[in-house]
């Protein structure tokens, strides 16, 4: 029998939420990013916009990444401060 990995799972090893960036390039990490914080947040308001009951809410969430500066996080602090617009438009809408 194999050994289990750390993380308790077989199989897939658990990919870091925010990826490091040195530099420039790392397109695809970025690419990521906005798929899953930018699009993903818009496609699931655009449908839960469409299900919400008069008087209801949708939730996003977000990250206090975007009011601090750590090194490294450009990309993904731009990419939570996307979301937040997003969220604060929808909220108008």
């Amino acid at each position: 029998m194999r050994p289990r990995p750390r993380n308790g799972r077989r199989g897939r090893t658990r990919r870091p939420a925010t990826p490091r960036y040195r530099g420039t390039g790392h397109l695809a990490a970025l690419d990521d990013l906005h798929r899953t914080n930018i699009r993903g947040t818009f496609v699931v308001d655009q449908q839960a916009a469409r299900r919400v009951r008069p008087g209801g809410a949708i939730i996003n969430f977000s990250t206090s990444v975007v009011g601090t500066s750590f090194p490294e996080y450009s990309a993904y602090a731009a990419s939570k401060g996307a979301v937040e617009a997003i969220t604060m438009i929808l909220a108008r809408e």
